[in-house]
């Protein structure tokens, strides 16, 4: 199981690389938050 530190520390890199990268690769932001998605279900 994943603490909620980790949890938050993925949440804010994956902002900040949304941030950084929307302008250019939509889809691996895309692809990002489905591995997010996938920890949380199987943490």
């Amino acid at each position: 199981m994943y603490s909620r530190l980790y949890i938050y520390i993925y949440i804010r890199v994956v902002n900040i690389y949304s941030e950084v990268m929307e302008k250019t690769d939509e889809s691996l932001t895309t692809s990002f938050m489905i591995l997010f998605t996938t920890l949380i279900e199987n943490g």
